[in-house]
């Protein structure tokens, strides 16, 4: 697997595991898993760095890196699909992001509509496509980073 996913799903997991409220949906899984006593001792320690995240970090990031793990993901999967097949790929982190803050905004789905949250998932959605080579100006640019990622893997 891809260090475009790898690392986007753990930063944002150590955003939610250390900085944001315990009673998130987060936490009943870490419980329904089995694993709430391992997440508490891991939030433990990120809060023991007395790392401060502005607000934005804290709020909008971790959705944003999502978008991007799940793009960057679907579009690699889908690179050789045919056109329709990967437009309807990637239309669910489309929907899933982006189109989830706007279906907030028309009260479609409850949540509070946050511009800075359409922003970040809106250009997280364009730069997975991009470098995982999801357009022909992306393509070059993917195949010099897949290559780059390989041999940091490999040592």
């Amino acid at each position: 697997m891809s260090l475009h996913v790898i690392l986007p799903l753990i930063v944002g997991g150590a955003i939610y595991l250390g900085w944001r409220d315990g009673s998130l949906l987060g936490w009943r899984w870490a419980d329904a898993l089995g694993v709430r006593e391992v997440a508490s001792a891991l939030r433990g320690s990120l809060r023991a760095t007395d790392i401060v995240l502005p607000e934005w970090a804290l709020f909008s990031l971790p959705d944003a890196l999502w978008v991007y793990a799940l793009t960057w993901a679907l579009s690699r999967v889908h690179a050789e699909s045919d056109v329709k097949e990967r437009a309807l790929a990637l239309f669910v982190p489309l929907a899933l992001g982006p189109g989830a803050e706007l279906a907030q905004l028309a009260r479609v789905v409850p949540g509070t509509f946050d511009v800075l949250d359409l922003a970040l998932t809106t250009v997280a959605l364009v730069a997975a496509i991009w470098t995982s080579g999801g357009t022909r100006a992306g393509s070059r640019r993917a195949a010099a980073l897949t290559t780059e990622t390989r041999a940091w893997e490999n040592g």
